[in-house]
């Protein structure tokens, strides 16, 4: 899962605290891509190194 913006987030990271959701399934640091979020480029930029670490653990997860 990856959840786009900081309110999907805070859930989706609650879920996992309370087990109910694994850590190898949710993806942070994205920014919600709303045009209504205009710091959403530099957002993505700031985090673009975390981001692409994450989708690399995320896929050696799920091919294992």
């Amino acid at each position: 899962m990856i959840p786009l913006g900081k309110a999907v987030e805070e859930v989706l990271l609650t879920l996992q605290q309370q087990h109910e959701l694994p850590y190898c399934q949710v993806m942070t640091g994205f920014p919600h891509p709303s045009g209504v979020n205009g710091h959403r480029k530099e957002q993505f930029a700031a985090n673009f190194t975390f981001l692409a670490q994450e989708l690399q653990k995320f896929f050696a997860a799920v091919g294992q």
